[in-house]
């Protein structure tokens, strides 16, 4: 299992001062992530391409369902978030509801894209980026309030954090551990706004033909030229802790609720209005 989208890279590495303004979605992006989980709160299933309207999964997106014998689904075990709505089932937020994520690649970026069902995103948009095959996310970029960024790349509100000493995720990098694990999240800021060694190196649009995309650029170089990266891609109203990132890491489960009517432990009344885009996806395959 991989940590995200992953796409393997065949370029170069000059340098550019902003991203090409025709960069073209979707059709330059080479790799396609679904994000199939589509709980609501009300105890209905929000259907989409993957699911049928009774919240039955279909083929490799069937993540939902009692896989225990106790009514616990995957979101319940894996580091997988599905609750863009109010606490405990309330409104529901289609503007942080992720309906896919992608990754490309030109001569000199990473593009990184989150796809979500609704517009008008005054919200955090969180990319983690792993560069190193291990599952683990070695950056976090957050994107804030995309809606103010405009159609043309800009470095308004963006910034990058690092997890320098590989304890993101815990000893499970995509496994709920509870209340047990160890790790400081993404303890190291190293760049902000244009404000680093790499003032070009990060820059953020919605994109300009479709407005539920919000779109992320980083130079290889602020990266370490890595010839592979996975993507996982969040959206939520409120920050996220970057020193305690992953939800199901910090509390028992009683405490992180569930998502599932008929769990013991619904509704999700501490964690909600967030998203994420789960676990799989792989580039070359």
């Amino acid at each position: 299992t991989l940590f995200g989208l992953m796409a393997l890279v065949f370029a170069s590495n000059a340098m550019a001062a902003a991203p090409p303004a025709n960069w073209a979605y979707p059709g330059s992006y080479a790799v396609v992530q679904e994000d199939c989980l589509t709980v609501l709160y009300s105890g209905d299933y929000l259907p989409d391409d993957h699911l049928t309207s009774s919240g039955t999964g279909t083929g490799e997106c069937d993540w939902y369902g009692d896989i225990d014998g106790a009514n616990n689904g995957w979101e319940d075990y894996g580091d997988i978030i599905e609750r863009p709505a109010a606490s405990g089932g309330g409104t529901y937020y289609p503007r942080i509801d992720i309906e896919r994520v992608q990754i490309g690649a030109d001569d000199n970026w990473f593009y990184f894209a989150i796809d979500v069902v609704g517009t008008g995103m005054s919200d955090f948009f969180n990319y983690e980026i792993d560069t190193d095959g291990d599952d683990r996310g070695d950056y976090y970029v957050v994107v804030k309030s995309p809606k103010d960024l405009g159609n043309g790349w800009s470095q308004k509100d963006v910034m990058v954090w690092s997890d320098e000493n590989e304890s993101v995720g815990g000893t499970y990098p995509l496994r709920a551990e509870g209340t047990g694990s160890s790790q400081d999240g993404y303890e190291n800021e190293f760049w902000k706004e244009g404000n680093s060694t790499y003032p070009d190196g990060v820059w953020a649009r919605v994109n300009p033909s479709n407005a539920t995309v919000v779109e992320l650029a980083v130079q290889y170089s602020l990266l370490g030229n890595p010839q592979v990266v996975a993507l996982r891609g969040w959206a939520q109203k409120g920050s996220q802790d970057n020193k305690a990132f992953y939800y199901h890491d910090y509390r028992n489960a009683a405490q992180h609720g569930s998502p599932y009517p008929n769990n013991t432990n619904y509704p999700t009344a501490n964690v909600y209005e967030v998203d994420n885009s789960g676990e799989v996806g792989k580039w070359p395959e």
